[in-house]
């Protein structure tokens, strides 16, 4: 996905462990792009399962 739109976002410090955690709330257009993604993704076996979050050409993350 390209081109996403926030609607919001929030940053807050695990009480578990003290790690950043970035709670985004996507436009109802994008949730609906993210739906579909996430679908297909779930589909598909490992590693063509996975999706990273670059944000500005750099890394932020890697979910599994």
């Amino acid at each position: 996905m390209t081109d996403v739109r926030v609607a919001s976002a929030k940053a807050e410090k695990s009480t578990a462990d003290g790690t950043w955690q970035v709670e985004v709330t996507l436009s109802p257009a994008d949730r609906t792009r993210f739906a579909a993604l996430t679908s297909s993704l779930a589909e598909a076996p490992a590693p063509r399962n996975g999706f990273a979050v670059i944000i500005d050409g750099k890394l932020w993350g890697n979910p599994l």
